[in-house]
């Protein structure tokens, strides 16, 4: 049970399960090549980019344009939390891609080499059959928030596949693996800055090997590993504080409310839709089996200790305001891996038939896509209404860029910043902070959804926007609109940022309005 690459409880059949249908070489291309299939049909489908991608794409955009990595010309403020993503996005857009369309289809092959690495990994841990790596691919490729977030123009594709990779080259304990594994994990949180949880379960697994092992050696493995770690992570703090300013992303001031305990029960609701739209409680048992019987496997107690720091990041980060909990997506494979054995672990104690165990594998391959499809649930719901918002943004920016020829240094205040901020290239006012340093730091705290914690109406208001976004908008008995500003704002300061925002302002397009004294 302790042996690192194989699973092995019977010593006869040197198998941790048997399965009564023979898994050939054909079999095995021919699922994977429908996984593959599968994937790219529900990027078509889907064809979803959340706003958030653009934050990343103007950023890559500027800098392909020799502006800097900034979102507004010469504003040095790190709004992203995704430097390698937006990095590589900016090199290719020097090379001549279109940033959105180089993203997305980045994002698509990220999504397909996590599925091939997936079962890479299950093979690794199944040293007799390919049931197990076969059927992870397949878990994997049929969960409906999987489906969501690979395609979504972001770096969770990226995030997802750099993390499996990494937990591969660990596990294959090559000569230089320890070298190799630890320039992947430097490379984790570059991506996202939770990705530094894996060189923790590293380190954590390594330790726990000092009473199966020689001290000294683990501390040599844990210092390989580490030094690339450091040099790199060392190097990127350095030009962050020099470039920015800050040793911190601006991103870190506006999402970190502090100590609140409404924001960890909110980190435990986001854990719980998790389990909820990824398959349901009862589809996670046989995941929790496996791990849970071989807890003491080097690879396995890896695994789970990077599940468990995760979830707990996720929690304490009170998750993300997308729907199907994209922030858990890194370790979904793991999931799935661990879920393969354990059904057919499950199948061979009850000594199930072919018949029995093929509808018993449909079925968790069902559970795991069909909530939020079959039925009218709010994820998938919301999805096809965010791909409707980001098409009339688009819309919107075309009477933004019409402005913009007549006022070159057109200002326009908004909430949402990604799509609007990339197709309008106007200079942006983010209400919620994540690329301006002051609302991000001196801005109020707020109740609001994750990522929305920061908020300075009367800021904003001072710096004279030509446009603003009035949130949602109030029907008044006279006609008109009034912006719904009450949520982040106190009842004694409504109705005077109320009163100076009808002074100055009345309705343009959609819910911009735009400055009285600038002619239309």
């Amino acid at each position: 049970m302790g042996q690192f690459n194989g699973i092995s409880t019977d010593e006869k059949s040197n198998s941790y399960y048997d399965v009564p249908f023979k898994i050939t070489p054909k079999i095995i291309i021919i699922v994977l090549l429908l996984c593959f299939a599968f994937l790219i049909f529900e990027a078509v489908i889907f064809n979803n980019t959340w706003d958030d991608a653009y934050i990343s794409y103007r950023y890559a955009k500027n800098f392909a344009e020799n502006s800097g990595l900034v979102f507004n010309v010469g504003e040095y403020v790190e709004g992203y939390t995704t430097f390698l993503w937006v990095f590589i996005l900016g090199l290719l857009a020097k090379l001549g891609f279109d940033i959105p369309s180089i993203g997305k289809i980045l994002c698509v092959l990220f999504g397909l080499g996590t599925v091939m690495i997936t079962y890479l990994i299950g093979r690794k841990l199944d040293k007799k059959y390919s049931a197990a790596a076969v059927l992870a691919a397949l878990l994997l490729t049929f969960r409906i928030d999987y489906g969501v977030h690979f395609q979504s123009g972001m770096e969770t594709s990226f995030h997802v596949f750099m993390l499996s990779l990494a937990f591969y080259s660990y596990m294959k304990r090559y000569k230089y693996s320890f070298l190799v594994t630890g320039f992947l994990a430097a490379l984790l949180p570059l991506i996202h800055p939770e990705g530094i949880l894996f060189a923790v379960a590293i380190i954590i697994n390594e330790l726990l090997q000092v009473k199966n092992g020689n001290l000294k050696k683990q501390l040599k493995n844990i210092l390989v590993f580490i030094l690339p770690i450091i040099v790199i992570l060392l190097t990127h703090l350095l030009w962050r504080y020099s470039y920015y300013g800050d040793l911190l992303p601006n991103t870190f001031y506006t999402k970190t409310p502090g100590f609140d305990i409404i924001k960890y029960i909110r980190g435990g609701w986001y854990l719980l839709k998790f389990f909820i739209y990824g398959g349901g409680i009862l589809y996670f048992i046989p995941a929790i089996y496996f791990m849970y019987c071989y807890f003491k496997n080097s690879c396995i107690r890896t695994l789970v200790i990077i599940i468990l720091l995760y979830s707990i990041f996720n929690v304490y980060a009170s998750g993300d305001w997308a729907p199907y909990s994209r922030f858990y997506m890194p370790v979904v494979p793991f999931i799935a891996i661990a879920s393969a054995f354990g059904i057919l672990k499950l199948l061979t104690m009850l000594k199930a038939g072919k018949l029995v165990s093929i509808l018993v594998i449909s079925a968790f391959v069902f559970a795991g896509y069909q909530h939020g499809v079959l039925t009218k649930a709010y994820p998938t719901e919301f999805i096809f209404k965010h791909r409707k918002q980001i098409n009339d943004w688009k819309a919107l920016c075309e009477h933004f860029r019409h402005l913009k020829e007549q006022r070159p240094n057109l200002v326009i205040a908004s909430n949402p910043i990604g799509a609007i901020g990339y197709y309008s290239e106007a200079h942006i006012i983010d209400m919620l902070g994540l690329t301006n340093k002051h609302i991000a730091k001196e801005g109020k705290r707020i109740k609001g959804a994750p990522g929305h914690e920061r908020w300075d109406i009367e800021y904003v208001l001072n710096l004279k926007p030509d446009i603003i976004y009035a949130c949602r908008a109030i029907l008044l008995p006279d006609g008109r609109y009034k912006p719904s500003l009450g949520e982040h704002t106190s009842r004694e300061s409504y109705q005077r940022i109320w009163d100076e925002y009808e002074r100055r302002y009345i309705p343009y397009v959609g819910e911009y309005w735009i400055r009285k004294d600038i002619g239309l």
